[in-house]
């Protein structure tokens, strides 16, 4: 009865709204970060196809404020790690705007920018513009889209502005240790940028802070269906709107739980990852699996926290500022030579690169295994599974050693 009256207030219930808002917003942003993360893991593949004019654009309908909405909610987790706002300037119709495109290859471009800016700015804000003009003559439904991601970071020379399109290169002020990348990026971004009929380029100086990348694309303006007009604004705007859908999503999140088998060993798993959302993904799949999690953020974390910590299983993501996955591997694998550790903790490699030098230099360094991103629900699944059947068969080894001291014959 108690729990039934609280139901009914108010309060509670916009309380419990809000949370499946965000539910909702973050399962959206779990998807398009998944999605971006095979792409990375297929650059040197798009790569190939963009200079052998193999690629085509897959052009379908969306709303441009449905892409904007998705991609800066990947970025809002980071940027409060670091204490930096993100805000949006919205040219006049944006919130409303349809259009024809590609939508995987305009967030990249997108996902690409903002990356950059999270990496390289430690203090004050990032700004995403997007704003739109008809292109006259020919098709009257026909558009130039620009978006702009200004941030308050590490500003670049002129000489290096030259040359950060290129492929393989950065700029040499911000190819700092902590700094990692492929060098792809705005190669890539550039080259899709034109495909679409636009262009990117970069206002930045060395002795000033801050950078501003924008990038424009050629594109159709559509009319949206009447189901699906402002469907996202409304979904953020609307706090007291009845969760239908966030009600399914929800679902969804729980819809992986493994049941537990009788007298199971809980095993004790560290995720390292220096991305908030991956690691909420890793961290959650792992607890499906009936296991004890612990987060580090990266490998010099990752690194303390071994240290603290008895752990079965480690994720070990390679990409980390500070500490990559493979150093910290390689320092945990000297500890267990140093302190004699019998039973070593099994480390699976995690990357987005499916380059076979990459998953190499991963089992040098000690991982047992190296996965690729976006890591499934069945990976970790099999992956804990294999340990556990490990350390249970051990327990059983053990017991069968043990001698049986508590009967004696009578002769």
């Amino acid at each position: 009865m108690e729990v039934h009256k609280k139901l009914k207030d108010p309060l509670v219930n916009m309380s419990i709204r809000d949370e499946l808002n965000a539910i909702e917003m973050g399962i959206d942003s779990i998807v398009v970060c998944g999605e971006y993360q095979k792409t990375i893991t297929n650059d040197v593949l798009l790569l190939s196809k963009l200079e052998s004019n193999q690629f085509q654009l897959v052009l379908k309908p969306f709303q441009v404020m449905n892409l904007i909405e998705i991609v800066t909610q990947m970025f809002e987790a980071s940027c409060k790690t670091k204490n930096i706002s993100i805000k949006r300037e919205l040219g006049h119709g944006i919130d409303e705007l349809m259009i024809l495109s590609d939508f995987t290859r305009v967030s990249q471009i997108l996902i690409n920018l903002l990356s950059n800016a999270v990496k390289f700015t430690h203090s004050g804000c990032i700004t995403i513009s997007v704003s739109h003009r008809y292109i006259h003559g020919g098709d009257s439904n026909r558009i130039e889209l620009e978006f702009r991601v200004k941030d308050t970071g590490v500003g670049i020379h002129d000489k290096d502005k030259f040359i950060i399109f290129d492929r393989f290169m950065q700029a040499t002020q911000r190819n700092m240790s902590e700094y990692q990348g492929s060098g792809l990026g705005l190669f890539i971004s550039k080259t899709l940028t034109e495909l679409m009929g636009g262009s990117i380029r970069v206002e930045s100086r060395a002795d000033v802070p801050g950078s501003t990348f924008s990038f424009t694309i050629q594109c159709q303006v559509c009319e949206p269906p009447p189901s699906s007009t402002n469907q996202v604004k409304k979904q953020v705007q609307n706090k007291n709107a009845q969760p239908v859908i966030l009600l399914s999503t929800a679902s969804i999140i729980n819809s992986f739980k493994v049941p537990a088998a009788e007298n199971q060993i809980r095993l004790s798993v560290l995720v390292v990852e220096d991305n908030n959302i991956n690691m909420k993904v890793l961290v959650r799949m792992v607890q499906n699996c009936n296991c004890d999690c612990k987060s580090a953020k990266d490998g010099v974390e990752g690194l303390e926290m071994y240290n603290k910590y008895k752990f079965d299983l480690i994720l070990m993501d390679v990409t980390m500022p500070r500490m990559c996955g493979y150093e910290c591997t390689r320092r945990i694998r000297a500890l267990e030579r140093e302190r004699g550790v019998v039973d070593p903790v099994v480390i699976l490699g995690l990357s987005g690169n499916a380059r076979f030098e990459h998953q190499e230099e991963g089992i040098a360094s000690g991982m047992n295994t190296y996965m690729l991103k976006p890591i499934q629900q069945a990976s970790i699944l099999n992956a804990v599974e294999e340990r556990r059947r490990e350390l249970e068969s051990k327990v059983q080894s053990e017991v069968r050693l043990v001698p049986d001291s508590g009967e004696t014959s009578d002769m």
